[in-house]
Parts: structure tokens; C-alpha cells; sequence
């Protein structure tokens, strides 16, 4: 269940335009200038709430805070509108380009005169847009023979060739109608006489195992790691995460980050990347005062950023009762001292200098360089939210974006990961006990008819029990194992607590198989060597897995690793190792692929 706040105050005129002239086109009547001018009279606004997959075929119904359900557009429509924006933005852009001011260049032609590669590409994003079905690969045939190029294929030439010539100028673009190919937006109508809106929708998931565990493994384990993968337009204020899960399972850790900082990051490696060449470019040949102020004004300004983003990060270790030592970090940390200290040399006069260009950290510039790597390698750009308690079957995070952080243009990627474990070890216990039960009851019978030790193996015919005495034998056998299976507790074996659980069930699954086999061979009237045989396998087999269980039962006491699941580099303790635990399963909003968490 996704939850969203919308506020119609965050919309600026033209926006609000927008929304309400989509109304007034639906119902057919003309647009009110005045409708803009104070919020009694507004009429229904139709507002985009969030991305759905398009390859989701269930239907998605939005309801407000009274638990009224709102009307919605089609996908068609929602598809059409898209590809006529997607068509203007298309235009704009290529519009800011100097060759569109060229009269004898391409693109003026293909902007101003030549209609119908122009026409050829509104069609293609109409289709793409509307069509439920996307292409997969390029259909390509060779020529016929005994033709030439005609105009139809010189449209298509002409238009392909404006894309291909001015990829880079399209890039955003071509990755914006990514997005509109495989998504389409959930716009829905709300009543423009109330500003705040509370709105209620089934998110459609996806899931994925991402690694193929062994069949022993996911026997033993008593943590499941789950991931949940999702993302969020960098305008986005503040996030809530809620996880639940059933009674009997707890949620132990609840991890959740973002790269929020990923445009700071980047920009903050580009620039000291950048600055390294300055520094060695000066020292090689010195400049003159005016060059060495601006390079002293952009070495402050890299280097408070780059101890901002440290800074933020330690203090999310320490919310998160972990730590990020400097050993780590050692050139962001040694550069976010020399930024904030405001430690100063001393020059030949003995005045004090405060330039940071002559800080002894930077003698070297190769430690801005370093610094660089350490902020991809240690994934800096993530912060991170985690919540420890208390321990119940229902966890939270909370994210909220800072007023002075540059707001990315791309996506922000939310990845929450927690941990599931079983409430208590009674379903181990329970099977152990199981177990055990069933091979005092086969050893109970076999000392009881045969009247000898149960290891031996010669056995008269005539001293097995016949008739009556033989049904009851089979109804203690099949009885009493089945009112004991009958009180485990085993959960549906497609849930979580069923493959937390999947090893007990196995244990107690294949006790009762053996005494059941043994029911059915008394039954058959077997006797001899050949019955003793079957004794003695209902026997081990109950007992050998009864003391299997029993040490799983210890194993599972002792502290495992996945502590460290869903954290980035940065926030890993000194006994943990990146990577080494992986989530059991992962799910994400539909559309977002998977992918990994280095930058």
C-alpha cells in the first residue's frame, strides 16, 4: 500500500493552468481565466501522482482520505497527452541549438520546411506510446531487387539522421522517453477547492531472487534478508517506509538508503579530479596572483563540500551506533580537516597565511585524486537511515531531503533492506521434539512385540502378532503421528515464516514418511529379517534427524553477519565485509529494474 500527500499550494500558475484547462477539455467547456483566481472556484484538477509499469495488467484504484475512490485517466489517454509533450520537449530542445538558427543547416530544414520527417516522428511516438506491446528488435530486410530510394525512405533517412547527428544534445531526452516506454504516469482528479490531499494506492511489485542459493542453505537459515528496490523524483521531500509482517516473525534491522547525494558526489570528484591538474599545472609553472585567488576560491569551496558530505556521513554512522573511522576515509578525511579546521601556515615574515592552498595536506595533490576514489569506492553518495527498535513485527524508516541539498535531475534511487527472523526457536524445537517422539514410539513398539532388543535380527514368523493386536499397531503408528504433526506449527510454505520455517517441515515431513512406510509394511503382513529392517530404519532416521535439528538449534543462537545487509561501503564495521551478504529476495516498483549499488 503506497501513500501519498499531495499539496496543490507546491503548483505554480502555469502549472495549475495546465491542470485545470485538461478539465475544462474533458467536459467539453471553455477555459475561465478567472478560474486561477482564488481556490473556491476552482474546478477538478487532474494531477500525476506516480509511475506504473506498463507491463502491470492489474487495475490500480486511488482513493482519497474518506476512503472515496477518484477518477482516474486511461492509460490511452495518459499515453496520448505524454506523447505530446514528449514531441514539444523534443522540438525545444532541438529548437536551443545554434544550427536551428542556420538557415541552410539540416536541422533548420527539418524544423521549418521539410513536414514530413517531422510528422514521421510524431507518429512513431504516438505509436510507441499508445501500443501496450514495445519493440524488441530492429526489423531489417535487404532491398528489393529492381528498386531505389524513394521520398518514404528519404523521410525516414532524414529523421534518423537528425537523431543520430544530435544524440548528445538529446541524451536527457532519449532517457526521459526510456522512462515513458516502459512507464506510464497515474494521473488522477482532485477537488481544486482543497489544498492538502491524502491519496491511497496498491503499488504493484515486482520480485527476484538475485542469487541462487542451495537447497541446504535455505533448509538452515533462521534470517531472511528481504530488499525493496524503488524510485522517487528528486523533488520528493520526505519519505516513509512501513514493513509488516505476520505474527510469529519479527523484523530485527531495517536499513534504508539513497543516492540522493549522487549529482554532490560527482561534482565534488569531478572538481578534485580537476583541481589535482590545476595544482601540478601551478607547480610546474607558477602563474600570476589573479590565477592563484580563483584557484584558491574553488579549492575552499570543493573541499567545504567534500567535508560536508563526510560530515553527514559520520553522524548517520553514529544514529546508526556504528562508525566511520578515518582509516577509511584517509584523504577525505585529512582534506575535510584542512577545510574546516581553519588551521593557517606561517610564512618567512612569520604572518600568519590562511590560504588552504598552502595547507601541508595539500603539498601533494595526488591526495585530491585519492580523495576522489575513496568517494566512489566507499559510496559516499549514499546516507542511510536505520532502525534497530524495538523488535516487532513492524518497522519504519524515515527519509527526508535537506532544504540545501542540490536537488538531482535524475531519480533518486530508495533501496530499504531488513532482516526477518523467526519470534522464537519453537518451530526447531517443536520438530525436534517431533522427531524424537516418533522414534521412542517405533522403538517403544518393537521392545513390546518382539520381546527382544530391538538391534536383533533373527526373528521367528511365528512371534510376530497377527490380526487385531496387528490393526492396532497400525493405528498407534498412523494415529499418534498424525494428532502430533497436527499440532506443529507450520505456516504455508509459499510465506516468509514458511521458508524460515522450510527446515522443521522437511524434518517432520520425512519422520512420518518412515513411520508411515513402517505401518504399511506390518500391514502387508511382512515379517522376517525384512520387517526388522524397516524397525530399525523408522528408528535412525526420526532420531538422526531429531540430533540434527538439536544442533541447528545451537547454530541458530549464535550472531550472524546479516547485520551487514543493505549497508553501503562507508558504514560497514571493521569485522564486516562489503558484500558479503546478499538479500534472500528482492522486490521493486514495477519498472525499476535492479541493478547494483556501485556508483
Amino acid at each position: 500500500m503506497t501513500e501519498v500527500d499531495v499539496s496543490l499550494r507546491l503548483l505554480n500558475a502555469g502549472q495549475l493552468e495546465a491542470a485545470e484547462l485538461y478539465q475544462n477539455l474533458r467536459t467539453q467547456a471553455g477555459f475561465r481565466p478567472d478560474a486561477l483566481e482564488g481556490g473556491a472556484d476552482r474546478p477538478e484538477v487532474w494531477i500525476p501522482v506516480a509511475r506504473l509499469s506498463r507491463r502491470s495488467v492489474s487495475p490500480i484504484d486511488v482513493f482519497d482520505a474518506g476512503g472515496q475512490r477518484l477518477p482516474r485517466l486511461t492509460q490511452y489517454e495518459s499515453s496520448r497527452l505524454m506523447a505530446s509533450g514528449l514531441y514539444r520537449l523534443f522540438r525545444a530542445i532541438l529548437l536551443s541549438h545554434p544550427h536551428a538558427r542556420q538557415p541552410n543547416s539540416d536541422l533548420s530544414r527539418f524544423l521549418f520546411r521539410n513536414n514530413e520527417p517531422r510528422w514521421l516522428l510524431q507518429s512513431a511516438l504516438v505509436t510507441l506510446l499508445t501500443e501496450r506491446a514495445q519493440p524488441g528488435q530492429r526489423y531489417e530486410r535487404a532491398a528489393t531487387e529492381f528498386t531505389v530510394i524513394g521520398r518514404g525512405a528519404e523521410h525516414k533517412a532524414t529523421a534518423l539522421k537528425i537523431l543520430d547527428e544530435y544524440a548528445e544534445a538529446l541524451q536527457d531526452y532519449f532517457a526521459l522517453l526510456q522512462v515513458a516506454l516502459s512507464e506510464y504516469l497515474l494521473v488522477v482528479a482532485l477537488d481544486g477547492r482543497i489544498n492538502e490531499h491524502v491519496l491511497t494506492y496498491e503499488s504493484p511489485v515486482e520480485a527476484t531472487e538475485p542469487r541462487a542459493t542451495s537447497r541446504l542453505s535455505r533448509l538452515t537459515r533462521s534470517k531472511y534478508v528481504v530488499s525493496y528496490k524503488t524510485q522517487m523524483p528528486s523533488t520528493l521531500r520526505s519519505y516513509h517506509f512501513i514493513a509488516e509482517a505476520e505474527p510469529g516473525i519479527h523484523i530485527t534491522r531495517l536499513v534504508l538508503k539513497s543516492d540522493s547525494d549522487l549529482r554532490v558526489g560527482a561534482e565534488v570528484c569531478e572538481d578534485l579530479k580537476c583541481l589535482a591538474g590545476e595544482l601540478d599545472a601551478a607547480k610546474r609553472s607558477p602563474k600570476g596572483h589573479g590565477y592563484q585567488k580563483l584557484l584558491e576560491l574553488e579549492a575552499q569551496t570543493t573541499l567545504r563540500r567534500l567535508a560536508d558530505l563526510v560530515r553527514r556521513r559520520r553522524w548517520e554512522a553514529e544514529a546508526a551506533q556504528s562508525s566511520l573511522p578515518a582509516s577509511r576515509i584517509p584523504a577525505c578525511d585529512d582534506l575535510a580537516w584542512a577545510a574546516a579546521s581553519g588551521e593557517g601556515t606561517t610564512n618567512a615574515n612569520g604572518d600568519i597565511v590562511s590560504s588552504i592552498l598552502e595547507h601541508p595536506i595539500l603539498i601533494d595533490p595526488q591526495v585530491l585524486r585519492q580523495a576522489a576514489d575513496e568517494i566512489v569506492q566507499q559510496q559516499l553518495v549514499h546516507d542511510l537511515s536505520v532502525e534497530d527498535d524495538p523488535i516487532s513485527n513492524r518497522a519504519h524508516a524515515y527519509w527526508r531531503r535537506l532544504h540545501s541539498r542540490l536537488q538531482n535531475t535524475a531519480q533518486i534511487q530508495m533501496r530499504v533492506t531488513f532482516i526477518i527472523e523467526d519470534a522464537t526457536p519453537a518451530s526447531f524445537r517443536d520438530a525436534m521434539t517431533y522427531c524424537l517422539s516418533l522414534a521412542a514410539i517405533v522403538l517403544s513398539l518393537n521392545w513390546v512385540m518382539l520381546g527382544i532388543p530391538p538391534t536383533s535380527m533373527a526373528i521367528p514368523i511365528s512371534e510376530m502378532p497377527r490380526g487385531g493386536d496387528t490393526d492396532a499397531i497400525i493405528a498407534v503408528l498412523l494415529l499418534i503421528p498424525g494428532f502430533l504433526y497436527a499440532r506443529l506449527s507450520l505456516p504455508d510454505r509459499h510465506s516468509i515464516a514458511g521458508h524460515l520455517r522450510a527446515g522443521p517441515r522437511l524434518a517432520a515431513n520425512m519422520s512420518l514418511i518412515t513411520t508411515a512406510f513402517l505401518a504399511a509394511n506390518i500391514a502387508a503382513g511382512v515379517d522376517g529379517i525384512a520387517l526388522q529392517v524397516v524397525f530399525i530404519l523408522a528408528e535412525v532416521v526420526p532420531l538422526a534427524i531429531g540430533l540434527g535439528l538439536m544442533l541447528l538449534l545451537r547454530h541458530s543462537a549464535s550472531p550472524e553477519r546479516s547485520g551487514a545487509a543493505g549497508l553501503p561501503r562507508w558504514a560497514y564495521s571493521a569485522n564486516q565485509l562489503p558484500g558479503d551478504v546478499n538479500p534472500h529476495v528482492v522486490f521493486f516498483t514495477s519498472g525499476v529494474l535492479p541493478r547494483g549499488d556501485d556508483v
